[in-house]
């Protein structure tokens, strides 16, 4: 279970999105981190998230090379990516339903 808020994001946002570049995954998190009235993150916060999911192959990276830009780097959600996302909700809703049960008592 991932249960790493960033982590949990990243791959929420790759998963809807698609590919999306380094800039564009920290404006969405720190989006929603000022919705939520949290603290926005750095990208040395974001850069060691990602660099971890990248280990643990849950996320790719794609460096492409454009003659007037130059180089873009993108990332992407992995299947196993995918199958650890879809686990994570699934521990999470079965977690809610029992505060839910709990809550009744």
């Amino acid at each position: 279970m991932l249960l790493d808020r960033v982590k949990t994001l990243v791959l929420v946002f790759l998963y809807i999105r698609g590919p999306l570049s380094f800039t564009e995954l920290l404006n969405m998190i720190n989006d929603v981190n000022n919705i939520e009235k949290k603290e926005r993150i750095t990208k040395g916060n974001l850069d060691s998230h990602i660099k971890i999911l990248l280990r643990e192959g849950l996320v790719e990276r794609k460096e492409s090379f454009y003659f007037i830009t130059g180089k873009k780097v993108i990332y992407k959600i992995t299947e196993r990516g995918k199958e650890e996302l879809f686990n994570t909700i699934k521990e999470l809703q079965y977690l809610n339903e029992l505060i839910k049960k709990d809550d009744k008592k």
